[in-house]
Parts: structure tokens; C-alpha cells; sequence
């Protein structure tokens, strides 16, 4: 049995601390997540952000879980910005952390 779905979902990341990091690297952090979410077959209908937070509209498959997408981005995310900018880390006592632990999502219809 086939089905049709329309899955979408909203989800906001936080720097950690709400540190205005992402000033100079926002286009580039966009750029990652449109071309990892698109191999992953999912599509990204609208991504925006400032310094300290960036939203992203998703539309998704059943088979897709929230936790697993909001892992790859932050992990891809933290990734490039500290292989582009090593000097941000000092902010964060040279851990490997970028984002706040949780984040926020919510399905649309």
C-alpha cells in the first residue's frame, strides 16, 4: 500500500550561550545543510538565521526522524566552522561545541 504524505517540519538551533558566533559564516552554514539535507532526500523549503540562532523549514519522508536530522546538522555545522574559524573555540573553552544542547521543532500543515 502506497501512501502520499506532506511532512514539514520547523526547526531552530541555538548557538550555546546564545553567543553571536555565525556573523560572517551564516551563507556558508546554509549552503551545508540545503546540500546534506538534499542528498538525504529531504527539502529544505526556507532557511534563515542571525548570529545566535538559524531556522530551517524542512520537508521530510516518514521514514525520517527529527532527533537524527537535528544530529547531522549540528554535527556538519560545528564541523565546518571550527575547521574554517579555529580561533572561535576559545569561546567555548576549546570543547567541541557549537550549539546548545536542545533545540526546537515543530510540525506545519
Amino acid at each position: 500500500m502506497s501512501g502520499k504524505t506532506n511532512i514539514r517540519a520547523h526547526i531552530i538551533l541555538v548557538t550555546k550561550y546564545r553567543k553571536k558566533i555565525l556573523v560572517d559564516d551564516l551563507l556558508s552554514i546554509f549552503r551545508i545543510i540545503t546540500e546534506e539535507t538534499t542528498k538525504r532526500k529531504m527539502e529544505v523549503i526556507a532557511i534563515n538565521g542571525e548570529n545566535d540562532h538559524i531556522h530551517i523549514m524542512l520537508k521530510l519522508l516518514p521514514t525520517q526522524t527529527i532527533s537524527l536530522i537535528v544530529k547531522l546538522i549540528k554535527q556538519l555545522t560545528t564541523y565546518h566552522i571550527w575547521r574554517k574559524y579555529p580561533t572561535l573555540r576559545e569561546h567555548y573553552w576549546y570543547k567541541n561545541v557549537l550549539w546548545s544542547n536542545g533545540y526546537f521543532c515543530s510540525t506545519t500543515g
